[in-house]
């Protein structure tokens, strides 16, 4: 059994994906093959993808950015519910840093 103190650690092929909250639609997602927590909010990722669902009407856009590797930066939250035992926010990342080739598609 996991211990309730445990932070998460370091995660292979993470998704985390954000809905709105008034249509309950996917807003947006972000996946990472490898995703490292350091400190402060900040998480070093290997070839991150960030997609954006723009738009109402369907077919909605969709803006695709990936990398090699980066940092982003994940918002912590106090609330309970929205942490996983004890660890980060399950939030998608706020903001981040490219360390290396960041390709935008669409």
């Amino acid at each position: 059994m996991p211990d309730a103190q445990q932070h998460v650690g370091d995660v292979d092929n993470v998704w985390v994906r954000s809905y709105d909250a008034k249509t309950g639609e996917l807003s947006n997602e972000f996946r990472a093959v490898k995703y490292k927590p350091t400190r402060g909010g900040e998480v070093k990722v290997d070839r991150p993808e960030a997609k954006f669902y723009m738009g109402k009407a369907e077919p909605r856009q969709v803006m695709v950015l990936t990398g090699d590797t980066g940092t982003v930066i994940v918002p912590t939250s106090s609330t309970p519910k929205q942490r996983t035992r004890g660890g980060p926010s399950q939030a998608p990342p706020s903001r981040g840093e490219p360390v290396s080739s960041a390709r935008p598609t669409c």
